[in-house]
């Protein structure tokens, strides 16, 4: 655990210094009168300087939780350079994560090591591109990405959150209805993990009102038929034997996880009335509706027999939340609430930090031969 707590430490310090420093002007829509209104924001250089203790350790990792399966996935693939436009034209299981492989190997003579660090550098990039862009609290958005474990998406399940993150970074498409870039990068993330497919039953009824009664129909609705199509027939999905081949797989979905991704939804629904009047940019709306579907995802993830499959897909739309949790907390309160509400935040996600890495997975192993590092908690 001692890497994880350097990872914690170091970035809810550096988030904190870095978000006191100076910022860029960054202009967005209004929501309601669509006006353009300056925000401030973290610049890129600050993210990655806070993101970086994560990327280094991720991307130095070897038998970290389901890392071992990807180093024997990397190790036995073969083919050439010449192979991968019929690979990319194929039926396999991922064809652009397998091109991306036999590229590394073959172009540029990777490694296990080397590639894991180029996944982990994307990710890491992109995470911090999409709370630097959109946060207007950087140092509580990016305590959320480490206190909620979040970040642990770059040590295990690293093909599904390589499919997040291609989706993050056409994020402000999405959010000015710039459909074809969107698409298209739906299209490049299913090609590495299918669950990405989860977002064509969302991407256009989330930029409807929040909590209309048109929109909680079509977010019900669309979570119901995903979650029955996802779970009709596991057998050559993504998922199949998962959770006997990694001792860190998901087992399904429990109550403090719904009620972790339950907070923002019910803070905007409770204060709708007082957010709806406020000048807000554009896409909090529209996060809103995320937010929403991530819990209803979690619900029947909670209740479901096929919780691995489907308590995995809300990652999809929960990283909104580092960026909405903030926004309503400054918002839809008075500064003396919300600088209490802040508080109890902070309180509330490092005992969940502790319930997840202590209580549910008993202590997160870390092994890297690079860096000659080996810590097991069994």
């Amino acid at each position: 655990m001692m890497v994880y707590w350097i990872v914690f430490i170091y970035t809810t310090i550096v988030s904190v210094i870095v978000n006191n420093m100076n910022k860029k002007t960054v202009i967005f829509k209004e929501a309601v009168s669509e006006k353009k209104v300056a925000f401030k924001r973290v610049g890129l250089f600050g993210g990655l300087l806070t993101f970086f203790m994560a990327t280094f350790f991720a991307g130095h990792r070897c038998d970290v939780a389901d890392s071992f399966l990807y180093i024997s996935y990397f190790d036995n693939m073969g083919g050439t350079v010449g192979d991968i436009p019929q690979i990319l034209q194929s039926d396999a299981k991922c064809p652009l994560f397998d091109a991306i492989i036999i590229f590394c190997k073959q172009q540029l003579h990777y490694s296990y090591h080397e590639w894991f660090m180029l996944l982990a550098f994307f990710q890491g990039f992109t995470v911090a591109r999409f709370i630097c862009k959109f946060s207007e609290n950087f140092d509580f958005s990016s305590y959320m990405f480490v206190a909620e474990v979040t970040f642990f998406w770059m040590y295990n399940g690293i093909r599904q959150f390589t499919a997040v993150c291609i989706v993050l970074l056409v994020m402000e498409q999405y959010f000015n209805k710039k459909w074809i870039p969107f698409l298209i990068a739906v299209f490049l993330a299913y090609k590495v993990h299918s669950s990405v497919a989860i977002w064509i039953g969302f991407f256009i009824t989330a930029h409807w009102k929040p909590f209309s009664a048109k929109t909680m129909l079509a977010i019900v609705a669309a979570v119901i038929a995903f979650s029955i199509f996802i779970s009709g027939d596991m057998e050559g999905t993504d998922y199949a034997g998962y959770n006997e081949q990694n001792e860190y797989a998901d087992d399904g979905v429990n109550i403090f996880q719904v009620l972790i991704y339950a907070v923002p939804g019910a803070i905007a629904f409770v204060k709708r009335k007082v957010i709806f009047e406020k000048k807000r940019p554009y896409y909090i709306d529209i996060m809103i509706n995320l937010s929403v579907a991530a819990v209803g995802l979690d619900i029947v993830g909670m209740i479901s027999s096929q919780g691995v499959t489907i308590g995995r897909l809300p990652i999809y739309f929960s990283l909104c939340n580092n960026i909405l949790i903030p926004w309503l907390i400054d918002n839809a309160f008075s500064k003396p609430q919300g600088s209490i509400i802040k508080k109890i935040a902070y309180g509330s996600y490092f005992f969940y930090y502790i319930f997840y890495t202590y209580i549910t997975k008993g202590g997160l192993n870390y092994h890297s031969r690079s860096l000659g590092i080996a810590l097991y908690s069994h």
